[in-house]
């Protein structure tokens, strides 16, 4: 069928505004031929959808040819957009009573903050790791995107799998989810922020499409590899408008949480998770669980709780948000194309630390260190060796802390991360002699300098 020009109709309540107009197939349908939307009862405008049972979102300026021809032929020429509304959920006010703010991402400027976030993804297993730093912030939103010209994250482990990806931690051999994977591109250790017990919080929008999910993930940073738990706040798919996943993987941390536990997943057919914006929130607890067990998760999706287990983890985690789209299909469905660009997108990220004492309420001026804690290191004389990849050699001893633990005067704890000086061969020659050294280390977050004491045992 030889299609040159097009019927576009606009329809907002089973009516239609305005009258047809005919578009040329070679030009775009431009943001100025989309009419303004009233205001639809409590509604919230979720965009224009087109395509057999809505299926898909406009985004405008709109291409006709970038639609794939089985579809452009399908449409008999004519489109038709059709006014589509749910709920979002807005954003819950900064503070909350009885916690400390330590963690907070409102995303304000076009740039990603360093400080707070590595633009990498798991980038030592793949040469092409680079194709995850797919964002862009705008109106405080961050948008980790994927385009239809984007390329695989990594071709050897996963497939035709595209990502888009920001972290507060990366290191090598970081997550080696095959227990077989191969360092490819050893990188030097990244970590922006880390921590242990508090409350989470995120407001985000997931993306439609089988083949596609969306996930906002805690992790072990792997200082020794029994600290390597998975976290899965949510794995919201694509294809599953109004269910929210949640999942537990141990991997070698045996003892993190009892064989039996079931999350479940949580359904709301009132709720659309990929097409409006509503709020998760994950509180780790201290010493409120049961048995070998002694702390708990709580999940909770619109302040609501949902789900909880009890778990035994003493260490503290990393953050991972991620968009993925596998184009060979998969556990998340077989392919289908959607608009471009796919997006996961985040209001903001809020981590709290609960208060011990709610008589004490000191202000951020006032707030006062009051000990720095240093574990220091302990090592087997036989693993008095640096880990060599390529031709990349690591600059500390495996078991050395990432962080350190900071006591407050308000009585909280955070979890800072350091960077030790560089392991040199005088180093390794004086502990092959069963002499201990020290080490001095930075934190970046506090400005301070603190020592740590290798021993070895």
């Amino acid at each position: 069928m030889k299609l040159e020009n097009f019927k576009v109709k606009f329809i907002f309540n089973n009516e239609q505004l305005g009258g047809t107009f005919i578009q040329n197939i070679n030009e775009y349908i431009l943001v100025d031929k989309v009419p303004q939307i009233p205001k639809f009862k409590d509604k919230d405008f979720l965009g224009w959808f087109w395509g057999k049972d809505l299926k898909y979102k406009a985004i405008f300026p709109l291409n006709l040819l970038s639609i794939p021809k089985d579809i452009l032929n399908n449409l008999n020429g004519e489109i038709v957009f059709v006014a589509k509304f749910g709920k979002h959920m807005p954003p819950n006010p900064i503070n909350k009573n009885g916690y400390r703010l330590i963690f907070q991402e409102e995303f304000e400027c076009e740039e990603l903050d360093k400080n707070k976030f590595v633009d990498s993804y798991l980038s030592c297993w793949s040469i092409d790791y680079k194709n995850t730093k797919q964002w862009e912030i705008n109106n405080s939103i961050i948008s980790l995107k994927i385009e239809e010209n984007s390329k695989p994250w990594c071709f050897e482990y996963g497939g035709e799998t595209l990502v888009s990806a920001i972290t507060t931690g990366d290191r090598n051999g970081l997550h080696n989810w095959n227990k077989t994977n191969e360092i490819r591109n050893p990188i030097d250790t990244k970590l922006t922020h880390i921590n242990q017990y508090g409350y989470y919080e995120i407001r985000a929008k997931c993306q439609a499409g089988s083949s596609r999910h969306c996930a906002w993930w805690l992790l072990g940073f792997e200082d020794i590899d029994e600290e390597s738990v998975e976290i899965d706040i949510f794995e919201v798919l694509g294809k599953e408008n109004h269910i929210v996943p949640f999942a537990l993987h141990k991997w070698n941390d045996l003892d993190a949480f009892s064989d039996d536990f079931n999350l479940g997943e949580f359904k709301d057919l009132n709720s659309d998770f990929n097409n409006e914006w509503h709020i998760y929130g994950f509180e780790w607890q201290e010493g409120t669980g049961k048995g070998n067990f002694k702390d708990k998760f709580i999940f909770y999706i619109d302040n609501k709780k949902w789900a909880e287990v009890n778990v035994n983890i003493n260490y503290p985690l990393i953050q991972l948000f991620s968009v993925y789209e596998k184009r060979k299909g998969g556990w998340t469905g077989d392919w289908e194309w959607m608009p471009y660009p796919n997006t996961f997108e985040i209001d903001y990220i809020r981590v709290y630390k609960k208060l011990p004492n709610m008589d004490i309420k000191v202000k951020d001026e006032d707030l006062k260190i009051l000990d720095i804690i240093v574990e220091d290191l302990n090592i087997n004389y036989n693993d008095i060796q640096l880990k060599t990849y390529c031709n990349y050699t690591e600059k500390n001893l495996k078991g050395t802390k990432s962080y350190v633990r900071v006591l407050w005067n308000d009585g909280i704890e955070t979890q800072e991360p350091v960077i030790w000086e560089c392991i040199t061969k005088e180093d390794l020659k004086i502990l092959k002699s069963k002499k201990s050294i020290q080490k001095y280390g930075f934190i970046k977050s506090l400005n301070k300098n603190v020592k740590m004491k290798i021993n070895v045992v």
